[in-house]
């Protein structure tokens, strides 16, 4: 099983650390992640790509993670 994980992380010392948990975690699991990493909520709501799971940093520049997130949701860009 594939699954689309999104990082939106400011910190790629938290961004690396995160990647590698989850990693780790499929591995054990028997699953595979497809992981994009993106450091700014601008540059995630700029993409057409669905996701199963995001993780998102709250306290992002420019924006906040829950405005980014509300508006993630009104793309409804979730994978299906």
């Amino acid at each position: 099983m594939d699954i689309r994980v999104a990082i939106i992380e400011d910190d790629s010392n938290c961004q690396a650390q995160m990647k590698h948990w989850l990693l780790m975690y499929a591995n054990k699991k028997g699953f595979t992640l497809s992981i994009s990493q993106y450091y700014s909520a601008e540059a995630f709501l700029q993409t057409d790509h669905p996701y199963d799971i995001v993780f998102m940093d709250i306290d992002l520049p420019g924006i906040d993670g829950l405005s980014c997130a509300r508006e993630f949701r009104k793309k409804n860009r979730w994978a299906a």
